[in-house]
């Protein structure tokens, strides 16, 4: 139980820490519990997040248990459905945005990501308030966060640009040094759940070890 603790968190702690690092200051938040191995270490995992440097989660039991801060989007399921409802993505972003008066992050790839974006603008007019970022989730994250920036270079429809989509270190690399107006990340998967490319080995797990051994006296007594 030791070692099945300790391999894990240390895993993705190191993971998390060398994250930080390629981030080069972009606050990253672990988006991570869907895909967590096993019962608890979702929890586990978002802890070893924010030892490493994570800034938030959006694992709400961790933040409570934990005290680790708590943030996050709407999701592609919540545009979707509010979508139908309303006929509208604009309305979808407006419902959401009126409910979440202090978090109007809107995702804007659930159906066309420059329409989404221009989606949101036109949400941010209707609430006479500027929103506090959009998120992407896929495709290529540098290229649409620049074109996103291009739609509203006053920043007039949102502050913030986040990006997440099975980021890994070396496209959170990328994305640092691409000089694209990124806000803030979000590492779920490639962090909760690691495998990465180590000496032509795909490496998806800690081999720390754990060995109990003792000393036979002449007497025949064994010293641990």
């Amino acid at each position: 139980m030791i070692l099945k603790y300790m391999n894990y968190a240390s895993l993705t702690a190191t993971y998390a820490s060398r994250a930080v690092t390629a981030a080069r200051g972009i606050p990253i938040a672990g988006f991570g519990l869907r895909r967590g191995p096993g019962d608890g270490n979702a929890i586990t995992a978002e802890r070893s997040g924010y030892i490493g440097g994570f800034a938030s989660t959006s694992n709400v039991l961790a933040g409570i248990r934990l005290g680790i801060p708590i943030s996050g989007t709407m999701s592609h399921e919540l545009v979707q459905g509010l979508s139908l409802l309303t006929g509208s993505e604009v309305e979808a972003f407006v419902i959401y945005g009126r409910n979440n008066p202090g978090n109007q992050i809107f995702l804007t790839d659930t159906f066309v990501s420059l329409r989404g974006i221009e989606h949101a603008i036109k949400a941010s007019e209707i609430l006479g308030q500027v929103s506090k970022a959009i998120r992407e989730d896929s495709g290529d994250l540098i290229k649409k966060s620049i074109e996103a920036r291009e739609l509203d270079k006053d920043k007039k429809g949102f502050k913030g640009i986040g990006l997440s989509g099975d980021l890994d270190i070396e496209q959170i690399d990328k994305i640092a040094t691409s000089g694209a107006d990124v806000s803030f990340l979000g590492l779920g998967t490639r962090f909760i759940a690691p495998a990465e490319l180590y000496q032509n080995e795909i490496v998806s797990a800690l081999g720390g070890v754990y060995k109990l051994s003792a000393l036979e006296s002449d007497s025949g007594e064994l010293e641990p």
